[in-house]
């Protein structure tokens, strides 16, 4: 496996992790169905693009002043799955991310959790050990 691909693997699961734990803030993108965020002097733009057949998550780098250094998709990793994450997939991993990035810089998910406070209700929990707690279906 080229040092090429590792990178981007590598981004692309710390991007989703960092996302997740609330470590990064986006805001929407200059283009239709993107937004973007920083870390240290890079820039970085995640995209959807659909059409009848398929659909491709894009993530591009951006230098400081906004030029453009590279640009991959999903397709880029072929068959190989995520190691650090939940995936099964890297276009599951990257729509996550996407969608992930969507609902941030909407506020969405501050917005729920306002909304929850407001009720003074405590999250579900999940227990995945507990065979009790299985849906019915």
């Amino acid at each position: 496996m080229s040092d090429m691909l590792t990178q981007r693997r590598t981004l692309v699961e710390a991007l989703y992790q960092k996302t997740l734990q609330g470590k990064l803030e986006w805001e929407e993108g200059l283009a239709a169905k993107s937004f973007q965020t920083s870390v240290g002097r890079i820039n970085l733009q995640i995209s959807k693009e659909s059409d009848e057949d398929r659909t491709d998550i894009n993530l591009e780098l951006f230098d400081k002043g906004w030029n453009s250094i590279e640009l991959f998709s999903d397709n880029s990793f072929g068959g190989v799955t995520p190691v650090r994450v939940g995936q099964s997939s890297y276009f599951n991993l990257m729509l996550n991310l996407f969608e992930m990035a969507q609902r941030n810089s909407s506020g969405a998910d501050k917005v729920v959790a306002e909304l929850l406070d407001s009720l003074e209700v405590d999250l579900i929990t999940w227990k995945e050990d507990n065979p009790e707690d299985d849906f019915p279906f």
